[in-house]
């Protein structure tokens, strides 16, 4: 528990990297998400395993958004018909090679950019850690330098006093 509580203690000096690193594992979880959500749908739409979708859907249906009126599950099934929407669009205008293209392109980009922030969360997270370990360990030495040096004048004073005897 005490070096727990060291532990918080030596972390105020790094309150922009803590946020650092908080904000790219947000991303790294963000990215992987997307990116395994924007593969499945448009590639069963691409095959013929889901209708398509010719009529863009509405958010407000009879004045009330599809937040309020379903919540969580509305706004996903808003965004999964707003994609293939969008994916019908393409594959109506474009040629079938030219969508995978860039589904796949998309989907390399997405994991690209997972990686990146996966490695900026690491890269702070280290920081932080060496950081600490600096902090504790200078604060170790000066202790024991510290202690060395009593030490050191105690016996440096029982030498001088056997040494000398006082008049």
């Amino acid at each position: 528990m005490k070096y727990t509580l060291r532990l918080f203690k030596n972390l105020g000096h790094f309150k922009k990297l803590i946020a650092g690193t908080v904000v790219f594992n947000v991303l790294t979880v963000l990215f992987t998400l997307l990116s395994t959500y924007a593969l499945i749908p448009v590639l069963s739409l691409i095959f013929g395993e889901t209708e398509k979708v010719y009529e863009k859907p509405a958010w407000i249906i009879d004045g009330v958004s599809v937040l309020d009126s379903r919540g969580a599950e509305g706004v996903k099934d808003y965004l999964s018909q707003l994609y293939n929407y969008q994916v019908t669009y393409w594959m109506d205008h474009y040629t079938l090679a030219t969508v995978l293209f860039w589904v796949c392109f998309t989907g390399f980009m997405l994991f690209v950019l997972k990686n990146v922030s996966r490695y900026f969360a690491g890269l702070f997270l280290s920081y932080i850690n060496i950081g600490i370990e600096l902090s504790c360990a200078n604060r170790s030495t000066t202790r024991s330098w510290h202690s060395t040096c009593r030490s050191f004048r105690r016996s440096a004073r029982a030498t001088c006093s056997r040494a000398s005897p006082r008049t």
